[in-house]
């Protein structure tokens, strides 16, 4: 018999509240779990069941024993050497040693799927420190509740207990606010034997925190779903539906995230990308494939000691090489044309057979947009621009841009995969201008009718 301590915190203040480990404390004895399938199973007992990304070798004890629990309860799991950026995640699970060999990579794409709900534990006998090193200033700048030891000045140390063994950290964006609702399971003493339990765990309380606050929520990016008929998305500057009917869903890439700093070094913008494809199938005549990209690229200004900065341009670009590839054909973009400061974008844009196409539909409730858009279906190539007119500091705005290349086999290059780049830029500003702008966001995939591959990203 054991002793495990789990603390949890998940407040919906929008002021940072400071706690230290020492507080909300509950003990209680929690004997082994891995021949105990019943115990794992309650666990997720009116839960959705997750898809669990973990993050390490099959050779480290916690590792291999998270897959042998996850596989007694049948839940869907991947284990990769490095974090998946083309996978549909639940939850992410990575190896503490992983954390602290290579944190600058880490660390970014860590805050990226934080930053986009996605609840992420660490686990490992430096699973706490481990964590709270490398996101440090993302908590401290971004979340309502923090933990760690008591320090000078009501402070608080990023410093756990050497015994923590797996600590799960959510954080869930809030309507009007730039930080997040945020929950911690942290345990301590537990042995790598009995790491299913934590994960699940985790995964039980992360759903019991979303249904406490529920509509509070302004997006919870596990639960959108592109290949589903109709989704919604809400974000604190954005209203977007998007209706799509008669393609296939294959897969997507993302999130990218990249940063500009203002002249302290404090963060002053920072770009999100994600792109979802999709194909339609035509026999006769034919045959032919269409290929969608849905594109959504995300911007948010922040507050610094340099002055609030917001977004100010964006923009996103797709080279399907058509000059190179002829059989992969521009087929059609949305929106199209120029627009000055709007409200609300709308457009249906369809492929070749009837009935297949794709609305979306986006109202601004922060300023307005404006667009220009320009093609050239020779290349295979379209861009948008976006302006963004009076926008407000600490609202993320959402463009969603769409276009269609169709595979014509009776041309060179005109089978499966669709070859293509994608690429995403955006410009802040403050006060004295529009001049900081993050590193661009590329990728270049293969798009098949049953996956998609990346070929090369940048950010």
């Amino acid at each position: 018999m054991m002793f495990m301590r789990r603390v949890i915190y998940a407040l919906v203040s929008v002021v940072v509240a400071i706690a230290a480990i020492s507080l909300m404390q509950l003990h209680m004895p929690h004997e082994s779990t891995t021949s105990n399938g019943n115990a794992l199973y309650a666990l997720l007992n009116g839960v959705t069941k997750p898809t669990v990304c973990i993050v390490g070798s099959l050779g480290n004890p916690y590792v291999a024993s998270i897959v042998k629990g996850l596989g007694t309860v049948n839940v869907p799991f991947t284990v990769k050497s490095e974090l998946p950026g083309n996978a549909s995640c639940s939850i992410v699970v990575i190896e503490d040693d992983l954390l602290s060999l290579n944190s600058s990579y880490y660390k970014y794409e860590v805050i990226n799927y934080l930053g986009r709900g996605v609840p992420v534990e660490v686990v490992g006998p430096n699973a706490g420190n481990a964590l709270l090193t490398l996101v440090k200033n993302f908590i401290d700048e971004r979340a309502t509740v923090v933990i760690g030891e008591p320090g000078p000045n009501k402070t608080v140390l990023p410093k756990l207990p050497t015994d923590v063994t797996a600590i799960m950290l959510a954080m869930m964006p809030l309507r009007n606010s730039s930080r997040f609702v945020t929950g911690w399971d942290v345990f301590e003493g537990l042995p790598a034997v009995d790491s299913t339990y934590a994960v699940l765990k985790g995964w039980r309380d992360y759903n019991e925190m979303l249904m406490d606050i529920g509509n509070r929520l302004y997006a919870i990016i596990p639960t959108l779903s592109f290949d589903a008929p109709k989704v919604e998305l809400q974000s604190s500057a954005t209203s977007i539906t998007v209706f799509i009917q008669g393609f296939t869903y294959v897969g997507y890439v993302g999130w990218y995230s990249s940063s500009t700093y203002d002249w302290f070094g404090k963060l002053a913008g920072e770009q999100w990308a994600m792109v979802k494809f999709y194909y339609a199938y035509q026999q006769y005549p034919g045959p032919y494939w269409w290929f969608l990209n849905l594109i959504q690229h995300e911007v948010e200004g922040f507050l610094t000691p340099s002055g609030s900065f917001t977004p100010c341009y964006a923009g996103e670009g797709v080279n399907a090489y058509s000059n190179i590839y002829p059989g992969q054909v521009f087929w059609g973009a949305a929106p199209t044309g120029s627009s000055s400061g709007q409200q609300t974008i709308s457009y249906t844009l369809g492929a070749g057979p009837s009935g297949v196409y794709v609305q979306v539909s986006e109202t601004i409730t922060q300023g307005t947009i404006g667009w220009g858009y320009s093609g050239n279906p020779t290349l295979g190539q379209d861009k948008w621009t976006w302006n963004f007119n009076n926008p407000v500091v600490g609202y993320t705005y959402t463009v969603i841009p769409s276009d269609i290349f169709m595979l014509d086999p009776s041309r060179p290059g005109g089978y499966s995969p669709l070859y293509e780049t994608i690429n995403f830029t955006s410009t802040f500003g403050n006060y004295l201008g529009c001049f900081n702008s993050p590193s661009p966001i590329t990728v270049t995939v293969d798009v098949f009718t049953n996956q998609v591959t990346v070929i090369s990203s940048s950010t």
